[in-house]
């Protein structure tokens, strides 16, 4: 949760809009985010979850932006480049060389 939410800083940097992270499976802490960006001033709220793998239920998001009375996004783990950064980050730290690896090292 602490890299969640020193993402969340940094997205918030970026768009110059308030940004928190919540957990997605702990009951109410999505709205308890929502509470405090509302509590804050924040008027037009969206969750955007970021998750990664298939064993995520899908209903997690739409529950929890029920609950925190706001509109949802697709999970940003669903883009393909989402998963091609995790990939060159996972292989990079176990040094093993992948393809993908060696295109984004080509792009740069």
């Amino acid at each position: 949760m602490q890299t969640a939410g020193i993402t969340g800083m940094l997205l918030s940097a970026r768009l110059a809009v308030p940004v928190l992270a919540a957990a997605l499976d702990e009951e109410g802490a999505v709205a308890r985010a929502a509470d405090q960006l509302r509590g804050s001033g924040s008027r037009n709220l969206a969750l955007a979850p970021c998750l990664i793998g298939p064993e995520v239920d899908e209903t997690l998001t739409a529950m929890a932006a029920k609950e925190a009375g706001c509109a949802t996004a697709e999970p940003l783990g669903a883009y393909p480049a989402i998963g091609k950064l995790i990939l060159a980050k996972y292989a990079d730290v176990l040094g093993i060389t992948t393809q993908s690896a060696q295109q984004g090292v080509a792009a740069r």
